[in-house]
């Protein structure tokens, strides 16, 4: 059971790590700071979860572990799909595949990249018939 805490443990903080250092994505495709904030709860529980297990009596160690269980599963739950229902039932202007376009496009032109072309130009340049020489 050590052991297995241990990995789980090893995991979460390498999650934790990646999701830090990828904090500076588009903030349309930023999930670090969900991510971030689960595993910190996360490891929150499981650090908590030692001292109270070496300190409880032996009939009620399940009761403890399963607590210690549904807090971080219903933690990483929370920071990663309430924003996302959040965003699909409230934000519903926001949630069109061209406000997704229009928010890449103003990311893109603010770092000066390429912009992504204007959906009529692509539809021009789609069917348009071949010009001969």
């Amino acid at each position: 059971f050590g052991i297995m805490l241990g990995y789980i443990a090893l995991l979460a903080f390498f999650c934790f790590l990646a999701a830090f250092m990828g904090r500076k994505i588009p903030d349309i495709y930023n999930e670090a700071r969900f991510i971030t904030f689960s595993m910190l709860i996360y490891l929150i529980v499981w650090i908590s979860f030692v001292p109270v297990h070496v300190n409880t009596e032996d009939k009620y160690l399940p009761a403890v572990e399963v607590v210690a269980i549904l807090a971080s599963n219903y933690g990483i739950l929370c920071c990663h799909f309430f924003p996302k229902c959040y965003f699909i039932c409230f934000k519903k202007k926001q949630n069109t595949p061209e406000s997704i376009r229009n928010n890449l496009r103003e990311h893109n032109a603010q770092k000066g990249q390429v912009n992504f072309p204007q959906p009529s130009e692509v539809a021009e340049c789609f069917w348009s018939a071949p010009v001969s020489p």
